[in-house]
């Protein structure tokens, strides 16, 4: 399975640093419309750099599934290049 195949949510996915965030923008339907919430010192130089959370500066990304499926795999098979990290016990 692909991981563009795996089930759709609309949860917020955000980070430690808060300078990036993702979020499906509309209900799931052919095309899948994703917005990317730039904060911080990811914000464009034109752009005021605000405060964190203060949302109010967004690209829009619409793709459609096999566009997203596309993506994904180019990113697992870059993934695969580097080993899994794994936590020790002090």
């Amino acid at each position: 399975m692909a991981a563009a195949d795996a089930p759709v949510t609309l949860e917020p996915l955000g980070f430690t640093e808060p300078r990036l965030s993702f979020e499906l923008a509309d209900e799931p339907t052919d095309l899948i419309h994703i917005r990317i919430w730039l904060e911080l010192e990811a914000r464009p130089p034109w752009a005021n750099k605000g405060f964190v959370d203060e949302r109010d500066l967004a690209l829009d990304l619409v793709l459609s599934s096999r566009d997203v499926r596309d993506g994904a795999d180019a990113l697992l098979a870059q993934l695969a290049n580097y080993p899994t990290r794994v936590e020790r016990s002090i």
